[in-house]
């Protein structure tokens, strides 16, 4: 068993009610890059904590781009039906895989040793009569591992689907499983992790198309994971969750603050089919002049994040109501329309503030831009689109509030960029 005593949870340093209404745009996007600085760091501090305290462990990473640093070894047996399934998950821990100093720090407390032998399982398999026949390569026996899951013990983080990870997974597509085992509370400052309770030992995976956004999914797992203790804490002590935190009550709503208060910017959602009915279910239209065009009032249901859905309600638009009009035939954009016309549903993002490179090589915020920039999302289902969207703004979060280095690789090649990634 891992045993451990509670971590100190920080005290929240809200400034959300004290500020102070400012007429200077850029003064505006300071004070609340400041704010949203604290409140990342808090949330931060705060899932590490939750985390070590839940039995959560530290992420293990799976999916060709960590190479031969794969912590997560998928084995795939054979249905009644004669389908391929997720049988078995080897994990175990390798070193400079995971980028954040934080959950590095949390690996080392939860001390978990690669020390069991692959070659006890396949042993124990080969004993039972009828055992469904595991898709390996001899070279898998003579590995040693830290832990080994049943396939009926793995499952998608809330927000993915169980069809989509699998795929993913056998895709060898980057894909990171969390680890949930079982506490034992001895007291009010005491735990440990129950081991052998392998029957109720679990996971939960998270999984994108490129490392980048994984990185992203689990920052989103981490502050959701914070977040959520946060409302249960409030609602234990008869408070309004959502009045307290004055709209910070999700990540999304988080990103949306972020996105609105110091980048300025605004999401619109559309689909490429040519059918009328779905297009208007969204807010993208397009014209028999290949215009698209963006008319007021926008549908709140559209945005999933409440506070970007309560600012996209008041736009009004011109004396037409038009918000944005685009000619997709001109030559900025018909060559980007043609890539995005490839995709089932895609995003708008315009953005007024930007990003300029400080001394050191960081992005940083430095103000607005005259014009806005377009920055284009694709995926092929809404929820999936709605999830990109929301890390791509959680990146930008990220960076702007020095938490994430973009410098860094996601596997450390040496020490000095192991030390100075972000947090």
């Amino acid at each position: 068993m891992t045993e451990g005593v509670g971590m100190a949870k920080k005290t929240k340093k809200s400034g959300l009610r004290y500020l102070r209404p400012l007429d200077n745009p850029r003064a505006i996007q300071r004070q609340w890059l400041k704010i949203l600085r604290e409140e990342i760091g808090y949330l931060h501090d705060i899932s590490l904590a939750i985390m070590f305290e839940k039995g959560i462990l530290p992420p293990l990473y799976g999916g060709d781009f960590v190479n031969d640093h794969a912590e997560v070894i998928p084995l795939w047996g054979e249905t009644l039906v004669g389908d391929s399934d997720l049988s078995l998950l080897l994990l175990r821990v390798m070193p400079d895989v995971e980028p954040n100093r934080g959950l590095r720090e949390l690996r080392e407390d939860v001390d978990l040793v690669n020390d069991w032998p692959v070659s006890q399982l396949f042993d124990a398999l080969a004993d039972v009569d009828k055992a469904p026949p595991l898709l390996v390569s001899e070279a898998f026996k003579s590995l040693e591992v830290a832990l080994i899951l049943p396939g009926t013990q793995v499952n998608p983080a809330p927000g993915y689907e169980r069809a989509e990870m699998l795929d993913h997974i056998g895709q060898d597509l980057p894909y990171a499983v969390f680890i949930h085992v079982p506490v034992l509370i001895e007291d009010e400052d005491n735990f440990a992790y129950d081991w052998d309770d392998m029957d109720n030992i679990r996971a939960e995976v998270v999984f994108e198309e490129t490392p980048e956004a994984l990185e992203m999914a689990v920052w989103h797992y981490r502050l959701d994971l914070a977040l959520a203790d946060e409302r249960e804490t409030l609602v234990a002590e008869g408070v309004d969750p959502v009045q307290e935190s004055d709209g910070l009550d999700s990540t999304a709503n988080l990103v949306a603050q972020f996105e609105l208060m110091v980048m300025n910017a605004v999401r619109f959602y559309g689909v490429t089919s040519p059918v009328r009915e779905k297009q208007a279910a969204l807010d993208v239209l397009r014209t028999e002049d290949d215009e698209l065009l963006v008319r007021a009032p926008l549908k709140r249901a559209v945005e999933p994040a409440s506070l970007m859905a309560d600012f996209r309600a008041d736009l009004t638009g011109g004396d037409d109501g038009v918000i944005l009009r685009l000619k997709t035939t001109e030559a900025n954009i018909s060559q980007i329309w043609s890539q995005i016309r490839a995709s089932s549903y895609f995003c708008m993002r315009l953005q007024r503030g930007k990003f300029e490179l400080n001394r050191s090589g960081q992005p940083r915020v430095t103000g607005f831009l005259a014009t806005p920039m377009i920055e284009w999302l694709t995926a092929e289902s809404l929820p999936e689109l709605y999830r990109g969207a929301m890390l791509n703004g959680l990146r930008q979060l990220l960076i702007a509030t020095g938490r994430l280095n973009i410098r860094t690789e996601f596997i450390a090649e040496d020490e000095e960029s192991a030390e100075t990634d972000g947090e």
